[in-house]
């Protein structure tokens, strides 16, 4: 048998395991009163809903962005249209490996079921999967992924990387924690990974928390959990893609009353993580192309 039909048997006979439990009755957040719980998801998946629709009808991304108050949502209501917008820019190819199972989501589960043939999850722990599709599901650290030699035209990674080093046994890891300050070598590492499982003129789409540089705590146990990432680090994304032979893209959305827009100085922007949003007061987009 080979690797990877060993592989393929593992996905089969592990996909519905469920690592990450949900507690009726518990709020999974409180970021200063911003309680996360499943009326909150469940109005955010139906705002998401409608603007995945309004891009379909051909209002611009901008424009979805706009119109509603931004101080009220988490990042998902950027990344999700951002997201769309992006495949549809790419060509919409008919496979996507995503690290890090953010696509595996009821809000943008409708559009994935009806415009992409198949896709790959690569993640550590397995999730319960919403989609509709031919799915495929790789256990494993990104860094250690796909070692039968998998390469992929479009991958994405969303509110992801920020996690790695950190604590995560909230999601099912048993491995100590590499970081307890803020630190660019998993996402430069990341991108490393990323160029390497992309195929010649791929594509890939990454997300992370930006505002203060700062690590942040777990809400429950209150240890070192993910990271948020600032301008500086952005250009040193910049320049690690370029030393890759990558061409990369970096634009920041903030929230506020009027919805998310483009920052225009992204560089001065300093706001935490958690304060006066229920999440990140924005989010660093970053667009990798690999040439031919």
């Amino acid at each position: 048998m080979t690797l990877k039909a060993t592989f393929l048997k593992v996905i089969r006979k592990s996909k519905d395991c469920f690592v990450k439990k949900y507690v009726p009755g518990k709020h999974r957040d409180d970021y200063l009163g911003w309680i996360i719980n499943e009326e909150f998801l469940t109005r955010q998946t139906r705002q998401i809903q409608q603007m995945l629709q309004a891009l379909a009808n051909g209002v611009t991304l901008d424009e979805v962005l706009q119109g509603f108050d931004g101080r009220r949502c988490g990042e998902r209501i950027v990344e999700y249209p951002y997201f769309i917008d992006w495949y549809e820019r790419s060509g919409a190819c008919e496979t996507i490996l995503d690290i890090g199972c953010v696509l595996n989501n009821p809000a943008v589960s409708l559009y994935l079921n009806t415009h992409v043939e198949s896709l790959w999850f690569c993640n550590p722990a397995v999730e319960s999967l919403v989609l509709d599709r031919p799915t495929y599901y790789h256990i494993s650290k990104l860094i250690d992924a796909f070692p039968a030699g998998e390469r992929f035209k479009l991958i994405t990674c969303l509110s992801t990387i920020e996690h790695i080093g950190y604590d995560n046994s909230q999601y099912g890891s048993k491995e100590a924690a590499l970081y307890d300050v803020p630190s660019d070598e998993p996402l430069l590492t990341s991108i490393e990974k990323i160029s390497e499982l992309l195929l010649p003129e791929g594509k890939s789409l990454i997300s992370v928390p930006f505002g203060l540089r700062a690590v942040n705590l777990h809400r429950v146990t209150k240890l070192p959990a993910f990271q948020s990432f600032d301008w500086a680090s952005a250009q040193a994304v910049k320049s690690h893609a370029r030393s890759l032979g990558l061409d990369c893209h970096c634009v920041v959305y903030a929230g506020d009353e009027n919805g998310w827009k483009k920052i225009i100085d992204p560089a001065n922007f300093q706001e935490p993580y958690g304060h006066g949003f229920p999440g990140a007061p924005a989010v660093l987009m970053i667009e990798l192309t690999k040439p031919s």
